[in-house]
């Protein structure tokens, strides 16, 4: 009797294995591989920050106004191509000839790119890098925000050179109200306006304390675009 239900037993466990019966004795089909999933994905927006190097407006940084706490000798340009020439492919330059405590440069959107050196350090987007000042240190300054209004006073040490400005795009014609290269050393003296936007100063000039407050905005006879491309040039051939 126990070799027959053995027999049955063993009987019972290879049909089950051999699929008998009728049974579907096709093999398992294999696993499927799951299709991966393309993303797209979108490239961040320019950094609100500038470091060294040619950046294209638009897609490697944005327009606006940027601030930066040079060293001496930093470069900036801003550029209309990428050909290298200076008469064809710059908008703007400038040389920062001393440790100025702050420089503001204005980049326009239509402007193709901005080239700048490491001597600039970084530009920050919309973030002065001092707050309001009592008086007025080698650098370009906001009027109003960070200077007041009014008449100031320096003890130049000689070659000191300023400028009022009404933009900070780094152009003599469309950004400089007026401004005056002082050769000699001695005391000068300059009225800076609550309708102007800026004001640059080397540190040639000293420090400027501020003497008298500018209470009327009076209107000013303006120089001639001569005169003050004669007196940046006597300024930047200092500085060389």
């Amino acid at each position: 009797m126990k070799r027959v239900l053995s027999i049955f037993l063993l009987t019972l466990l290879t049909c089950y294995i051999s699929g008998c019966g009728g049974g579907d004795s096709s093999s398992p089909s294999s696993p499927t591989t799951p299709t991966a999933t393309t993303t797209t994905s979108t490239p961040p927006p320019p950094p609100n920050s500038i470091g060294p190097g040619t950046h294209r407006v638009g897609s490697d940084i944005e327009s606006g106004r940027y601030f930066s706490d040079p060293d001496s000798g930093c470069y900036w340009e801003r550029l209309k191509g990428f050909g290298g020439s200076v008469s064809t492919d710059v908008i703007a330059n400038e040389f920062v000839g001393f440790d100025a405590m702050q420089w503001i440069v204005q980049i326009a959107p239509s402007d193709a790119g901005f080239k700048t050196d490491e001597d600039c350090g970084r530009w920050y987007k919309e973030n002065p890098r001092h707050g309001e000042q009592s008086d007025i240190h080698g650098g370009v300054w906001l009027v109003g925000r960070q200077v007041a209004a009014g008449t100031y006073e320096a003890n130049s040490t000689g070659s000191c050179y300023w400028e009022r400005l009404r933009g900070f795009g780094g152009t003599v014609s469309e950004d400089v109200i007026s401004n005056d290269f002082v050769g000699n050393p001695g005391r000068v003296i300059v009225t800076i306006r609550s309708g102007d936007l800026g004001f640059m100063t080397d540190e040639d000039c000293g420090v400027w304390s501020r003497v008298a407050a500018q209470t009327v905005n009076e209107d000013a006879v303006e120089q001639t675009e001569e005169e003050k491309a004669v007196n940046r040039e006597a300024y930047r051939q200092n500085k060389r």
